[in-house]
């Protein structure tokens, strides 16, 4: 991608599925391109200009990417061009996927809590409306008193 050669159609799609995977690797390890350029100790936009073409992407400086987010090449590449995945990259998409599903269920329950606190909070409202129509208040009570012993 420099501006005096241009790289194959074929090199320029490798090349885009290489940065792509670069991404995740650095959404898995949990890092930010400016937390990698601080390690590197390289300008505020390298990494950023690599990863959208306006910059061309040299091999070394893969491989130093690679080494501050601790990631072996030879992992990388296995991961790029899908040989037997190692189980390091394993273990954490699985971490990575039930992560996702641990927030899913949390944001589930809290909302089945929500719910459960309104209907019970409404059910309480409709037991004190109950009350409220069987029992008159205490006032009135003691004014039937006498009529129903009369009656009785």
């Amino acid at each position: 991608m420099s501006k005096s050669r241009k790289s194959s159609p074929a090199a320029e799609a490798e090349i885009q599925r290489a940065l792509s995977l670069l991404r995740q690797v650095m959404r898995r390890r949990k890092k930010t391109q400016l937390e990698v350029q601080k390690v590197l100790g390289w300008g505020r936009s390298s990494i950023s200009q690599m990863m959208t073409g306006q910059k061309s992407v040299r091999l070394g400086q893969l491989l130093d990417i690679l080494g501050a987010l601790e990631i072996p090449p030879a992992e990388f590449f296995a991961e790029l061009y899908d040989l037997e995945k190692p189980a390091e990259v394993a273990r954490q998409d699985e971490v990575v996927r039930v992560e996702g599903e641990v927030k899913d269920l949390a944001a589930e329950l809290q909302d089945l809590k929500n719910r459960l606190g309104r209907l019970e909070t409404d059910e309480k409202k409709s037991n004190d409306e109950v009350r409220a129509w069987k029992l008159p208040p205490a006032d009135l009570q003691s004014r039937f008193k006498p009529l129903r012993k009369a009656h009785s």
